[in-house]
């Protein structure tokens, strides 16, 4: 006899004994064969066993969680606008966005970079020369001026 063959027998066999024992049960507490109220008992784990507790003492804590591991810090470094936050990148939250926006406005003729204020200007000339760059491998497209923005605008257009 094969393999599946014993497998498929022994299977069958325990599924006549479940019948055989579904039928006694049913026998027993009077259920018919078409009454399907009678559900077998769900199985259940066997309660732990608990820990015998001298008497006039307190039964033991439960085991407190390890605790973790203390981080190193991570070292800081002058945010790149000039605004002297610290901060454990390049910009400190935010101060990213006012920088290109202010080399937006720069790069679009609507103001000067000697308009933008004094202690914002550091980040603002970072973001000109980062846009630049990022210009030139084709990532940010850099329009310059209202004239330009018309011209691309009517190409789009034409397109």
């Amino acid at each position: 006899m094969s393999k599946k063959a014993k497998q498929a027998a022994a299977k069958g066999r325990k599924v006549a004994e479940a019948k055989a024992a579904a039928a006694t049960t049913a026998a027993a507490t009077g259920a018919g064969l078409g009454d399907f109220d009678a559900t077998p008992e769900p199985a259940t784990k066997a309660p732990k066993a608990k820990r015998e507790v001298k008497e006039g003492t307190l039964p033991p804590l439960p085991k407190m969680p390890s605790a973790a591991r203390p981080r190193k810090p991570r070292p800081t470094k002058p945010c790149t606008c000039g605004c002297g936050g610290q901060t454990a990148g390049l910009w400190v939250p935010g101060h990213d966005a006012r920088a290109k926006g202010y080399a937006l406005r720069i790069e679009r003729d609507i103001m000067k970079l000697s308009d933008v204020p004094a202690n914002e200007r550091a980040g603002a000339e970072f973001m000109l020369k980062v846009r630049k760059e990022e210009g030139a491998t084709g990532k940010v497209k850099l329009v310059k001026g209202k004239k330009q923005e018309a011209e691309q605008a009517d190409k789009a257009v034409n397109q």
